[in-house]
This record gives C-alpha cells, sequence and structure tokens, in this order.
C-alpha cells in the first residue's frame, strides 16, 4: 500500500539526519535541529498528526530500529544508544567517537562504524563489548566500512566501501 506523508516542522527547523522507518511501516524516526541548537529526535506514528520528541536524545543523529520496532537506537553525544519507542530515558550502549552508520540485526546485534576508520563493529542490543567485524586496510580492502544495513534471514550485512575501489 502506498503512503504520501509530509513532516510539517516549525520555522527556522530542519531535518539533519536520515529518517528511519519502521519494518511495519508504521513508525518514523526523525532528526531536526534549529540554528546552533543540539539536534532533537522525534518519532511519528504515521496514524497520528503529531510527533513525539525522544526524551533525553539531545545530539541524536543517524537513527535506526530494532527489527521489532519497538527500540529506536542512534548516536549522540559520542556515545551509541538506544530507547524504547513507547518511552523512557536512553540506554548508553557504547563509546563512539564519529559514528558512520548502524543497523540492528535481528539475532538482537548492532552493528556500526564507530568512525571513519574503525571498520564495522557489533555489539549486543543489551550492551557489552564491542567486537570488531571489518577492518579496512587502506588498500583494496577501502580506508573505511561505513553504513551498514542488515539484510533480510539476519546473516548478511550490506555496507558501503570508501577507498580506492569504491562500492
Amino acid at each position: 500500500t502506498a503512503t504520501r506523508l509530509t513532516i510539517p516542522l516549525p520555522p527556522g527547523q530542519e531535518i539533519t539526519s536520515y529518517p528511519a522507518i519502521t519494518r511495519d511501516g508504521r513508525t518514523v524516526a526523525y532528526v531536526t535541529q534549529q540554528g546552533a541548537e543540539d539536534s532533537q529526535l522525534y518519532l511519528r506514528d504515521l496514524n497520528s498528526f503529531e510527533a513525539r520528541a525522544v526524551a533525553g536524545a539531545s545530539g541524536a543523529k543517524q537513527p535506526f530500529f530494532s527489527p521489532d520496532g519497538k527500540w529506536i537506537a542512534f548516536f549522540a553525544k559520542g556515545q551509541l544508544q538506544k530507547a524504547e519507542v513507547t518511552g523512557g530515558a536512553p540506554v548508553r550502549l557504547a563509546e563512539v567517537a564519529y559514528a558512520f552508520g548502524g543497523t540492528w540485526t535481528e539475532d538482537n546485534t548492532i552493528i556500526y562504524a564507530e568512525s571513519l576508520g574503525s571498520g564495522l563493529l557489533r555489539i549486543p542490543a543489551s550492551g557489552g563489548t564491542p567486537e570488531s567485524l571489518t577492518k579496512p586496510d587502506g588498500a583494496a580492502k577501502g580506508y573505511a566500512h561505513v553504513f551498514p544495513r542488515a539484510l533480510p534471514g539476519g546473516r548478511s550485512v550490506f555496507f558501503t566501501i570508501w577507498g580506492q575501489t569504491p562500492g
């Protein structure tokens, strides 16, 4: 079914990060900023005209949902965080220097790029110690592995390589 929507913003506000949408297509997340103020993460159920701010998500960017749509993950203030879509304070999962995308897999793992040259890391969605998945080598394997996306089935991740042979 086709769905069309607009996200009206107050004067002077702009969307500063790509939006995310739940797999069921019912909720959209987006980040706005006004001038030099910190950015703010918003959630909007598509059966509603009103968006609601995610409490404690000041400085947020690059949101992505859990596969079941019950959690929203994002990067803010040098950290990977998650918050329940129904409300509640964000939970800090890991330190992140300068994020370049994340994805939440069906096995409840979060895969993300912590910085431009970090490669991809994974961490349980419940928290823990990040584990390295890929490592750019500055040559054939590129200088950055960024913007991962989990593929259906939970066994593969699509990501972008920046380097001599981009792809």
